[in-house]
């Protein structure tokens, strides 16, 4: 089985995939994949030029293209899980493997930017309105149809896990989507070669 992550920014993303890591899931990224490359080339990570990449490859490779890099690395018989997924392509060609589940996490604009100011890395936006424009991108509002797209990824989600609470909550909140989707999937392993 494979679970893909998408949500806005700070929605604790990072954290279900860690919490699905702990359950036996292997974990892989589409920024991870971004970064690489983006290393390999000696290109500066800040998130701007993450998302101007990203973005310049999905123009020229397809909306999927991140997606079809991670899917060179998977093995079957591997439940994995997949964050970072930001466009609509990228959630279509993870549905041709079968047995994959889109899952979004969210949790309300204040909190998540509380987050954001409790982490305090140094790119990210200091009020909420530069937050809010920043959400705008990541939605995909004014942005090429090979861009940012997160409202069109949240709209193709099979479950939601609202993440307002502690992490127990969130961990039970992932377990409990893990059980629904376990149920109908029809690879699901127990054991990871």
């Amino acid at each position: 089985m494979i679970i893909g992550l998408t949500g806005p920014i700070c929605a604790g993303k990072d954290e279900v995939a860690r919490l699905l890591s702990e359950m036996g899931f292997q974990r892989l990224s589409l920024s991870d994949e971004i970064r690489a490359e983006m290393r390999s080339k000696d290109i500066g990570l800040s998130r701007l030029n993450l998302q101007e990449y990203a973005d310049s490859v999905r123009r020229k490779e397809g909306s999927g293209v991140w997606a079809r890099k991670v899917m060179a690395r998977l093995y079957p018989n591997v439940n994995y899980v997949i964050d970072s997924i930001r466009n609509p392509g990228e959630v279509e060609e993870l549905r041709r493997l079968g047995d994959f589940f889109l899952v979004k996490v969210y949790a309300p604009a204040k909190l998540r930017f509380s987050r954001m100011v409790k982490r305090s890395r140094e790119q990210d936006p200091k009020t909420f309105e530069d937050f809010e424009r920043l959400e705008m991108k990541d939605l995909g509002i004014g942005q090429p149809d090979y861009g940012q797209q997160h409202a069109q990824c949240f709209a193709l989600a099979d479950e939601t896990i609202v993440n307002e609470g502690s992490i127990e909550k969130l961990r039970e909140k992932s377990q409990e989507v893990v059980g629904e989707l376990k149920a109908i999937s029809s690879s699901w392993t127990s054991v990871n070669h």
